[in-house]
C-alpha cells in the first residue's frame, strides 16, 4: 500500500514538473519565434514647438518662452497665442494645467475649457491635469489662443505642450 502511494506521488511530481518545464519552454520559445502582437509603430508624439506671444492687457504683444513664465499677478487671466502653420494637419495637443483654469481657442472658436472653480469641493483648483484638444487641417493659418488663470504660485506659468495622436501622448505619460 505504501509503495502504491509512493509510486502515485512520483507520477504526480513528474507530471507537475513536466507541465512546469513545458510552460517555461513555451514562454521562452514563444518570445523567440512567435510574431509580436503589440508592436509599437512610429509614434507621432513630439513637443509642440511654436512662436508664442503674450497678449498684455493694453493689447500689446510680447514674446514668451513655452515652457516658461509670463508676466502675471495672482488670479489674473493671461493670454498667449501663436499662429498655426499653413500646413496644419489633424493632431491632438496636450497642455498641462498647473492649478490653472484654461480656455483654449482656435480662431474665435472655444475649442476646450477646463475649470474647477464651480466644482472643486476643497480648494479652488485641482492640483494638476492634462488638457487635450484637437487641431484639424481646416485650422491652418488660424490663431491658437490659450487663456489661463491661477491664484496659486503657478500664476503665469505655462507648461510644456505636446502634439501627436492622443494614444501616443497618453502612452508617453504611462
Amino acid at each position: 500500500m505504501k509503495k502504491e502511494k509512493s509510486f502515485a506521488m512520483k507520477i504526480i511530481r513528474v507530471s507537475l514538473l513536466m507541465m512546469m518545464l513545458g510552460s517555461f519552454l513555451f514562454f521562452i520559445l514563444g518570445q523567440l519565434y512567435l510574431p509580436v502582437e503589440n508592436r509599437l509603430t512610429d509614434t507621432t508624439f513630439a513637443v509642440y514647438e511654436a512662436d508664442w506671444v503674450q497678449v498684455l492687457p493694453d493689447g500689446s504683444k510680447e514674446p514668451v518662452e513655452v515652457p516658461g513664465a509670463c508676466k502675471a499677478e495672482h488670479a489674473e487671466w493671461v493670454t498667449i497665442e501663436t499662429q498655426l502653420p499653413s500646413s496644419q494637419e489633424d493632431t491632438s495637443i496636450c497642455v498641462r494645467s498647473m492649478q490653472q483654469e484654461m480656455k483654449i481657442y482656435v480662431g474665435e472658436q472655444l475649442r476646450k475649457e477646463y475649470s474647477t472653480l464651480e466644482t472643486q469641493p476643497f480648494g479652488s483648483t485641482s492640483t494638476m491635469t492634462y488638457v487635450f484638444f484637437e487641431l484639424f487641417a481646416e485650422d491652418a493659418g488660424k490663431t491658437l489662443r490659450i487663456d489661463f488663470m491661477s491664484d496659486s504660485s503657478y500664476a503665469g506659468y505655462v507648461s510644456e505642450m505636446y502634439q501627436g495622436q492622443y494614444t501616443d501622448i497618453v502612452g508617453h505619460f504611462c
